[in-house]
Order: C-alpha cells, then structure tokens, then sequence
C-alpha cells in the first residue's frame, strides 16, 4: 500500500494519506542498529494541526520516538498503540 506524504518534513515523524483515505502519522524508530517504523491512525483535525505546524510535529516525533525506542530494543516492553494515540490526542489537541 502506498502512502501519500501531506507535510514537508523529511526523515522524522509524518502525516500521510493511504490509498484507503485513511490519515496516519508514520515516523522511524532507530535505535542502535535496528530501525523500525510505526503508524498511527488519526483524525483530519489533527492531521491537519500536525501539517500546519512543524514544531509540534517535531516535539511529537521526540516524544513517539522516545516512548517506542523500547520496542525494538526490548520486544513488548515499550509503549503500546494505544497509549501511543492518547498522547497524539493529548499533545495535538
């Protein structure tokens, strides 16, 4: 599946839109010498908050980054999905 980016960051958190319509915030995960990637369903306002403004998305890229970090690195020991989206909701809203 193809996503289309919507915002004009580079190798760092972004908004994109799947071939579905669906709006996500995908960002990298590197940790040592593993790298992963994670998605995250949202909705248009905060896609479009995310778009609109670079340096929420970089404070929300630094704090995704840090809260997975522990998945790659220790399997199931970092942040869920789900407490994942509540600090999406929590910091763009």
């Amino acid at each position: 599946m193809t996503n289309t980016r919507l915002d004009d960051g580079g190798y760092e958190l972004g908004v994109f839109r799947r071939e579905t319509g669906q709006l996500v915030v995908a960002l990298p995960v590197s940790s040592s010498f593993v790298t992963d990637s994670f998605e995250f369903e949202v909705s248009e306002s905060i896609a479009n908050a995310l778009i609109e403004d670079p340096n929420l998305r970089s404070r929300l890229d630094k704090k995704l980054h840090s809260m997975l970090q522990g998945r790659i690195t220790r399997g199931a020991h970092g942040a869920t999905d789900e407490e994942c989206v509540e600090v999406i909701n929590r910091m763009v809203t």
